[in-house]
């Protein structure tokens, strides 16, 4: 890397950045005023225009509430799943035999290229009709099923990804002591490797659990009533004509759930580092890594 990119400001390269941020400050606080004022002068902060979501008996329970854990259950299920089938699309992306490297990573590329509302519509529209009766007619009377399935679709490629630079993270010495001790390639994979990768990964797995908790959202285009949004598309259509307030509320939803999940993986990559000593785990690289790995494993004895 550059030295210029690392070398640290001057006196008057730190003076060049704080009047910059405070005229970045100054303009935001002035756009901020001036949003405000607006709303106000549309009348935009009227109490009958909030009332639904004072209500904290009926309207949160039976809406907000209910559709939060919509949107978490859809999370959980896609990220789930896409855990599985990532972590194995990994490992075929580490494997020792050519044909399942190739296969594995023209999976990973073709699942990661498109974007994920493409995958959801798909799921929606045309996998009911590749799929027998019964299970196509089971995804296109309850649009959740379609909107996991996408997610799923799309997160298990970057999933992959994520696994795979957390194994080859690892210093070459792991495996090493593992062959010494008479490990085969298989036992040291899942005994030696794959703990210790892990541990490197969670930050990384809860961030992008983060962005997939975002994506769910995208469930609105299909129709899926159990999230946030279909409870606010439900909330708007039954208000007063109160469609600002109600993707507010749902915003600031969205916030609280994602910052907690981001704030958890930035405190467990720190902890990590603390108690590991290791870098965090940089999808896409180790390309040399997995070069040596598959060098040194087309030696062994097979299993």
């Amino acid at each position: 890397m550059s030295s210029v990119l690392t070398e640290e400001l001057g006196p008057r390269g730190r003076q060049r950045v704080r009047v910059a941020t405070w005229a970045a400050s100054a303009l935001l606080l002035a756009f901020l005023v001036w949003l405000v004022a607006r709303l106000h002068a549309e009348g935009q902060f009227a109490g009958r225009l909030w009332e639904q979501f004072l209500d904290f008996e009926t309207e949160w329970p039976q809406f907000l509430l209910s559709g939060a854990w919509g949107t978490v259950r859809a999370a959980v299920g896609a990220m789930v799943i896409a855990s599985v089938v990532g972590l194995f699309l990994a490992l075929g992306r580490l494997s020792r035999a050519a044909p399942v490297r190739f296969v594995s990573g023209l999976i990973v590329d073709v699942f990661r290229g498109p974007p994920v509302l493409l995958w959801i519509f798909f799921s929606w529209l045309a996998l009911p009709q590749l799929l027998p009766a019964t299970i196509g007619n089971a995804i296109s009377r309850q649009p959740l099923y379609a909107l996991i399935i996408g997610l799923s679709a799309y997160n298990m490629a970057v999933l992959a990804e994520i696994y795979r630079a957390g194994i080859l993270s690892l210093d070459r010495g792991q495996r090493e002591a593992g062959m010494a001790v008479g490990l085969t390639h298989r036992q040291n994979l899942w005994i030696v490797i794959l703990p210790q990768a892990l541990r490197r990964m969670i930050p990384a797995i809860i961030a992008q659990l983060a962005t997939l908790t975002k994506d769910t959202a995208l469930g609105y285009i299909v129709t899926v009533g159990d999230d946030i949004m279909g409870r606010a598309r439900s909330f708007a259509q039954g208000g007063p004509s109160n469609d600002l307030q109600t993707y507010f509320v749902v915003g600031v939803l969205y916030f609280v759930i994602v910052w907690g999940l981001t704030r958890l993986a930035g405190r467990l990559e720190v902890k990590q580092r603390r108690t590991l000593g290791g870098p965090g785990v940089q999808v896409g690289g180790g390309e040399a890594d997995l070069d040596a790995l598959v060098d040194e494993d087309a030696t062994e004895v097979k299993d």
